[in-house]
């Protein structure tokens, strides 16, 4: 939860590197012929949307995902 709140005082581009830094990729997932990354740090988890679904381009959006099962 302390993650995911200093998490959204970063810059986009900031949540990003961060992210890709020290968090792994757990695979990807198509959503309306949009390529979507999986990432996750601990229990946090991020769906990724690069431009024109390339990694090596700008970033279009970050959703962030709790991964606590209750």
């Amino acid at each position: 939860m302390l993650l995911k709140f200093l998490f959204k005082q970063l810059s986009l581009t900031h949540q990003v590197n961060f992210i890709k830094k020290l968090g792994m990729v757990v695979g990807t997932r198509n959503q309306d012929g949009r390529l979507i990354y999986l990432y996750m740090i601990h229990n946090l988890f991020a769906e990724i949307i690069y431009e024109n679904d390339n990694p090596k381009l700008k970033v279009e959006g970050l959703v962030l995902k709790d991964g606590v099962i209750t």
